[in-house]
């Protein structure tokens, strides 16, 4: 029942935030970001290029380091005004290539917002989290900027052994990334939703991919169209769809994956669709090799699978 940050794990609840506002008629991938946001400093962005990181937005973060004031705590609002103020180029034009892009998800979760009429922590809450008895997962960008606390709470903790650049202090073996200057981020991006800020726990992961199997949430056409390859303008297929990565396919396995990774955390969700299982791995520690552990996992749970 532990929660741990997942960090960019949580797009595909982003996603899935969207998509059921789709299935209830309220907004369409096609739309245009404008129609939400009508001061938005960019044309032709759909929301679907948001999704599916297609927009050519340029890096949030980069622009909180310059312009900040970094004793504030910045929130997704924030975001957009400074968008408007400095109005960074797009990297290309939308719908022609992929580029990750955390500020499509940051507008995400402003468009879930305005288009529900509540805040992106509640829409989540009330719409993915209560229906599924996800009792250990919420949206927790109050940590720093309310001073909230949660039980069941994993700290993430960096080790100390890989920051004696930093000159802490001897005989430490993990610090919070808080005390660190380099990570200070941490805290003034610590309102941001949309593309991270999610904690959840392995009992409600268990939870989540019960009820996508299922399609408890929404339809089968749905969730079978987030699980398939972008095709930007030109027709070449991007390796993502709604908030998750895809590979395989053509007589390969299919595999349906996110990871995350913010200071002291690090999470991966891997999802076999033919075999109808999951690997999911929730750290609070700065350790960075866990992909080899779910590639060593699923060597073992295959093998298992394809020997009964």
């Amino acid at each position: 029942s532990s929660m741990f940050d997942i960090a960019s794990c949580g797009k595909q609840f982003t996603a899935m935030a969207i998509m059921l506002l789709a299935e209830q008629g309220k907004l369409n991938y096609s739309d245009n970001v404008k129609k939400y946001i009508p001061d938005f400093p960019y044309e032709n962005i759909t929301i679907e290029n948001l999704l599916t990181h297609t927009s050519g937005l340029y890096d949030y973060m980069e622009l909180l380091k310059k312009h900040w004031d970094k004793s504030r705590f910045a929130t997704n609002y924030d975001v957009i005004a400074l968008l408007k103020i400095h109005k960074p180029k797009l990297r290309f034009l939308p719908g022609t290539n992929f580029l990750y892009s955390n500020t499509g998800y940051v507008i995400l979760s402003v468009i879930i917002e305005t288009v529900a009429g509540e805040s992106f922590s509640v829409f989540l809450n009330n719409n993915i989290f209560q229906p599924l008895k996800m009792k250990h997962s919420r949206v927790y960008n109050t940590r720093r900027s309310k001073n909230e606390k949660i039980e069941n709470y994993a700290y993430g903790y960096l080790q100390a052994s890989d920051l004696k650049k930093y000159k802490l202090p001897p005989n430490v073996d993990v610090v919070l990334p808080d005390s660190v200057p380099e990570y200070q981020h941490v805290i003034y991006m610590d309102a941001i939703t949309g593309d991270g800020n999610l904690n959840t726990s392995a009992s409600d992961i268990i939870l989540w991919e019960k009820a996508l199997q299922e399609n408890k949430l929404i339809s089968e056409n749905t969730l079978s169209k987030a699980y398939s390859k972008y095709k930007l303008v030109t027709g070449e297929e991007t390796n993502y769809g709604y908030g998750v990565f895809l590979q395989g396919g053509n007589k390969t396995e299919e595999i349906v994956y996110h990871t995350g990774g913010w200071p002291g955390y690090f999470s991966i969700i891997l999802r076999f669709k033919d075999h109808q299982k999951t690997i999911a791995i929730l750290s609070n520690n700065s350790y960075d090799n866990f992909l080899r552990i779910a590639d060593d996992i699923a060597v073992i749970l295959l093998e298992q699978t394809t020997s009964k």
